[in-house]
């Protein structure tokens, strides 16, 4: 059955894009997180029309020593192209950084559009398919992702594909078509964000788990086959940015190792990655990190609504709003954790599990990076798991309020407020904060 938007759901992408874009082209230049360092990457791709190499002068950071290019780019070379198209009527700095934002607000639209499928595959009622997508796309930090130059856009939009993937495979048993879209979101998530890559393990198992129960007596010869088919594909569209890394940084294809040198080497004292004093470095505990340092509670706030460099706040009454809605979908799943967790239904405990792990990974990840290299308590490296998470919520909330005449108002009043937050977050902080 073909899971078609209606006219409503393209109307909110509409929407979206509006909107977003509209905050996109609010905000002066240089308002995301280290925009600068990753703008750089995008006007070199512009003016060379090459890839540059991670230590190039032209990107460099000689605060930092190290650039955005030891990474994967692919969100950077998308940007320029709207960049390029630009530069075609004018040279204006301005205009050329808003095209190269713009990319970005595209990849909000994909990963929305995605996240409609995806709730309309999960969720049989309106009302909770409704409160999914919301909460993906009207939570502010959500929003404000997509408005800056980066490449958690990207990585954001390819965890949207590869769960869309997992549930179509699931319909129809990992069709080639299917497996292709698999292939292709895995690839992109290879080339967009390292804490996204959760969901490429978790691809795996999911594949592995349902291939095994869609063949139970003689599951080896199609699940190589199609699995070989899928790493061919994402191996051909993704491999070449490790190769690359490979011959250019001496073996390197993450690139990890050589950021860190060139930090070393050319960063100022107090950045070099050696005096970085990270709570390990300082013998501190990760509850001393998560308590006595404020790192879970900076964490949360920046999750919900953080905007520039982590230094726009929004009003207090955000965080309990948002609060509330995490708060019954948790106290929801807790209430029906051995349905969720041990259903008689093996295809839907799989999914529960990857969700789970989807959700898991890039906070483990993120509380890795901040306990062991570098204090930063920044929710937006965590935000891969807007999925999984929103999942959880509407499920939970929907388990909880199931015998509740009232759950329409709740729902309505929910999904309401947390559009109002968004809007709230652009015309009442946003604006005043920059004009």
């Amino acid at each position: 059955m073909e899971n078609r938007l209606e006219k409503k759901h393209y109307y909110f992408l509409i929407c979206v894009f509006l909107f977003y874009g509209l905050w996109a082209m609010i905000q002066p230049v240089n308002a995301g997180p280290d925009e600068s360092m990753r703008y750089s990457i995008c006007q070199y791709i512009l003016n060379h029309g090459s890839l540059p190499h991670g230590a190039d002068p032209e990107i460099m950071n000689w605060t930092w020593g190290q650039s955005y290019a030891f990474t994967p780019i692919l969100a950077y070379m998308l940007c320029a192209i709207p960049m390029k198209i630009v530069s075609l009527f004018t040279s204006n700095v301005h205009y050329l950084w808003l095209g190269a934002r713009v990319m970005n607000v595209i990849l909000a639209v994909g990963t929305i559009y995605f996240t409609i499928k995806i709730a309309r595959i999960l969720f049989k009622e309106e009302r909770w398919q409704w409160l999914f997508i919301i909460f993906v796309g009207c939570l502010p930090q959500f929003v404000f992702i997509f408005t800056y130059v980066n490449n958690d856009g990207l990585a954001l939009f390819s965890c949207s594909l590869i769960v869309y993937a997992w549930l179509s495979g699931f319909k129809d048993q990992w069709s080639y078509r299917t497996c292709t879209l698999l292939a292709v979101g895995l690839a992109v998530c290879a080339l967009s964000y390292y804490n996204a890559y959760g969901f490429i393990l978790v691809s795996i198992i999911i594949f592995i788990g349902s291939m095994i129960h869609f063949h139970p007596n003689q599951w080896f010869k199609p699940l190589m086959i199609k699995g070989l088919y899928i790493s061919a594909i994402a191996l051909l569209l993704a491999g070449w940015w490790f190769i690359r890394n490979y011959l250019l940084y001496d073996g390197d294809f993450i690139g990890m190792r050589t950021s860190n040198y060139y930090a070393e080497l050319y960063a100022t004292d107090q950045f070099k990655p050696s005096l970085i004093a990270s709570p390990s470095n300082l013998n501190m505990s990760l509850w001393q990190m998560l308590i006595g340092e404020q790192w879970l509670l900076i964490f949360l706030t920046s999750f919900i609504a953080r905007f520039g460099g982590m230094l726009i706040f929004p009003p207090l009454w955000f965080y309990p709003l948002w609060g509330i809605v995490i708060l019954v979908g948790v106290i929801g799943c807790f209430y029906k954790i051995k349905e969720i967790l041990f259903s008689k239904d093996f295809m839907k405990t799989l999914f529960n599990y990857g969700m789970l792990l989807a959700m898991i990974i890039p906070n483990l990840l993120n509380l890795y990076y901040s306990y062991f290299n570098d204090f930063q308590p920044q929710g937006r490296y965590s935000m891969p798991m807007i999925i999984p998470l929103a999942y959880f919520i509407v499920l939970g909330t929907q388990s909880l309020l199931e015998h509740f005449k009232w759950k329409k108002h709740y729902v309505i009043i929910m999904s309401s407020s947390c559009i109002f937050t968004m809007v709230y977050s652009l015309f009442f902080i946003i604006i005043p904060y920059y004009y």
